[in-house]
Parts: C-alpha cells; structure tokens; sequence
C-alpha cells in the first residue's frame, strides 16, 4: 500500500498526456506537494509528526513554512555576500534531523579545509542553532525583499488559477487513490493554496541566493523535502552542480526519491541497488560511505553476560506495540539481572516513554544522548528493523531484531546473519541463552555486512564527496 500511495502522489499533477499541471517560470510547483500530500494521505504516518499544538495546527493549515520563513527574515542575518568565496557552494540545512545535520557537517568541514569556502544555508535561525559550530551562512529567508513580495503577489493569480482549474480533477483523483480511506479533498485542495504561494516565496529567496552566491555547487542531505528539492531544481536550472548526501536507511521511497539532484552519494552497494529498483539511473550513483561515520572504528562484540546492559531501541510505530516492547524488555532486565536503558527514535516524543517510565515503576534510563555514549561492546541490543541496528553492529554489541506483524524488513540484517531475529515471546529465552554463552555474534558476516551496507569504512567518505562536488 505504501509504494502504491507513494508512486499514485508522485503522479497527481501529471496530465494523462503527460504535461505537468502547477508549473510556473520552468518549476514544477505540484513536485513540492508530493511529500506533504504523502503524509496526509497515508494511515501509517502520523500527519504531521510534532508533539507541539501550535506547530501542529500550523502544519495541519499548511501555515509552518510562512512562519519559519516570516521567522528568518526577521532575525536572520544577512551577510553582505557577493559570490561564494574562492569559487565555493552551498551547504543546505532544512530538516531537523541528527543524522541529516551529521551527514553533512563533515563535507562542510571538508570543503572548508581544501579551501573550497562554502557558505552555509539554513531553513530557520533555530536550524542554525541546531547546527554545531561557527559555520559561514544565514538563513534563505533572509535574502527575500519587499520587490520579491510584490512579484509574488503578480504570480500567485497564474499559480492560483491553474490549482482552480484542476480542482476538480486532483479531488477525483485523491478519492481513487485513497481508496478505502476516508479523506477530505476539500481540505487538502484548501491547504495547497497556501503552501503553493508561500513556495513562490521561497523560489525568489532561492533565486536570489543563487544570483548572488553565484556557487559551483550545492550539496544538501535531502531533496525530498519541499526546500530541498525547490533549491535542487533551481540549481540544476541554473546549471549548478547538486548532490544529495544519503542520510538514513532507504526505507520507504518518500524520503529518497525520486532524486532532483545530479548525483546521490550513496553509503554502500546495499543502498546502490535500492535506488537502481526504484527508478534511479547508475550514472547518478556514486558509492562514497557514510560521512556520518568517518570517526567509528569498528569494534568487536565481547561475550555479553550477566549484569551486562540491555538497550531497547524503539521504532515509530504504534505506541501499543512500544509499550509491549517496553513491558518485555522490562520483565527480562529485571529477570536476568540486566541494567535498562530505552532509547527513542529521534522522531518520537520521548515524554512518552518517560510517563510509561514513571507509571509503571519501571527500573529502566530514558538515554537520548550520543550513541558513542550509548552503546558499548558485550551490551545487547534490541529493536525492530531500524538503523541503530548497525550502530550496534559498529560499537561491539550484539544485535536481537524483534519482528513485528505488518512491519517490514528493509535492512537485510536476518539475511547476513548479523543479528538474531525473533518474535516478541522469545526475548526471554534468547537473553538467556546468550547469557549462558550460547549465542555470540559472528563477526565475520558482521563484516561482509557492514562492507555492503556501509562501504568503505576509512575515515574518508566526506572527502569522496568534496571531491564529487570540486572535480
């Protein structure tokens, strides 16, 4: 149901004759929707994912991205640049993401030490403060001029007009593509007029950073996003060179495809071979590692044992298979004499997990700090099909998959052999008999694994990708 809802969005503002409704200026303003729309429409994906009322009302009426706009243009500061210095590009930070901000602060850190001075662009002042470090940028926003305003106020009619005229058609067509779910097409063909004018807005920011900036190239951590992929399509308009940097696991295709950008940097052949099956040509594929990575050494697994430390790594799935999960793992911790630690996925609400905590008396540590910190060799990982997975494999841990009805398996970790998968009910017995020692990780396959998954791991992948960007 996901790929089918994915690749029927991708298609809504394509005409049966193939033409692009909602384009303005050569930009394909329906692209910018697909994401959102996406979200909106399937069942599995919380819409939109924030725990915080205001920010979620704002979503909901398609108003957040006026407000983080309005946002940098008034307090972000706009530095008098005239061209990227040294012939240098842009650094693109939208998303709110570690992973994403961590893929690519070393290609900043990079580009910056071969003399290739690249300026960085944030979404918001407060994406610039989740940045670390003193990096050379402002935010997009802050390039926007009343003059921009009032060419936007001429092109909206023309936006505005075509969304009125295919109204009806995009209705029908969200209706069959729902199918059994129930929608509102009312609403969501209310919330794309907001969104589509406040993306005229972004485009004459964009196309201000890229007359002045003047850059060579533009890397950015995803152009599956409504900002990213607006920068991609534009640069590559203005005949820039783009690349997307992988930042997480492909795992479902909204959040990698399809690419904009003239190159993706890839982590392994693993990753490779899931862009080549959904659609990506390999002339626009290149195999440089993980960034994110360039300071882990692999470390191998030591027998784990009694008084060792059980990690519960949770996933965003429904907060009743997360509380069984909790229950579990509580239960064989207290069992087996295991310290607890629970670790959320970066897009949950830990207060979840800290009232659960707190309610049910349960002897466990909520950790949402470093997994350098977190994970140690001879722990005992446990989660579903997630990339902490590897972070385990990386650390020395042994690695316990549970598998859930309904939740697929995109990483291969059973198929290596690098981690016992098992269903809920046996956790118990499997940390008992790893306790005893009769169940150890095979480092060899952990190898051949993080080869495939990850690619080389010397300490060099955000120098591939300087160099993709500087050839």
């Amino acid at each position: 149901m996901s790929l089918e809802l994915f690749e029927g969005v991708r298609d809504l503002f394509v005409d049966d004759d193939g033409a692009m409704r909602l384009s303005l200026d050569g930009i394909a303003y329906g692209n910018l929707a697909h994401v959102v729309l996406y979200q909106m429409l399937n069942p599995n994906l919380e819409f939109p994912a924030t725990r915080r009322p205001l920010a979620r009302l704002l979503k909901v009426r398609g108003l957040d991205w006026q407000v983080r706009f309005m946002y940098g243009r008034l307090l972000g500061k706009n530095k008098h640049i005239e061209a990227c210095p040294n012939g240098g590009g842009l650094v693109l930070f939208t998303i709110y993401n570690h992973a994403v901000i961590h893929s690519l602060l070393p290609v900043y850190q990079k580009l910056t030490a071969s003399g290739n001075s690249p300026v960085a662009i944030f979404s918001d002042p407060g994406m610039r403060r989740a940045v670390p470090g003193s990096l050379n940028g402002l935010s997009y926003a802050s390039f926007y001029k009343l003059a921009d305003e009032r060419e936007v106020n001429r092109k909206w009619p023309v936006l505005r007009n075509q969304l009125a005229a295919y109204s009806a058609t995009l209705k029908t067509r969200l209706k069959k593509l729902a199918g059994e779910v129930e929608i509102d097409a009312d609403r969501i063909v209310a919330f794309l007029n907001p969104f589509l004018k406040q993306s005229l807005r972004d485009a004459q920011a964009i196309k201000r950073i890229l007359g002045r900036c003047r850059p060579r190239y533009l890397v950015m951590g995803s152009d599956a996003n409504k900002l990213g992929r607006l920068f991609s399509m534009m640069a590559r308009q203005s005949g820039i060179r783009t690349v997307v940097v992988q930042h997480g696991a492909t795992v479902d295709p909204y959040g990698y495809v399809p690419l904009y950008a003239d190159r993706a940097a890839v982590w392994g052949e693993i990753s490779k071979a899931w862009y080549l099956q959904h659609g990506v040509p390999e002339s626009q594929l290149v195999i440089t590692g993980n960034p994110q990575l360039d300071a882990v050494r692999v470390q191998s697994s030591i027998p784990a044992h009694s008084g060792s430390r059980l990690i519960l790594a949770t996933n965003p799935l429904s907060r009743e298979v997360n509380e069984r999960l909790l229950e579990a793992a509580g239960s064989v911790a207290r069992e087996h004499g295991l310290s607890l630690k629970v670790r959320p996925h970066p897009s949950e609400d830990p207060t979840f997990y800290e009232q659960f905590i707190q309610r049910e008396a349960a002897d466990a540590e909520l950790c949402t700090g470093s997994l350098d910190e977190l994970i140690r060799p001879g722990d005992i990982l446990v989660t579903c099909n997630s990339t902490i997975g590897i972070d385990a494999l990386l650390r020395g841990a042994l690695l316990v998959v549970i598998e859930v009805p309904g939740v697929g398996a995109p990483i291969p970790y059973k198929r290596y052999g690098v981690a016992e998968s098992i269903a809920l009910a046996e956790l118990d017995a499997l940390i008992a008999d790893v306790l005893k020692g009769a169940v150890e990780r095979d480092e060899a396959k952990t190898a051949t694994f993080l080869q495939d998954y990850l690619g080389k791991l010397d300490g060099a992948s955000a120098t591939r990708i300087a160099t993709l960007l500087t050839p």
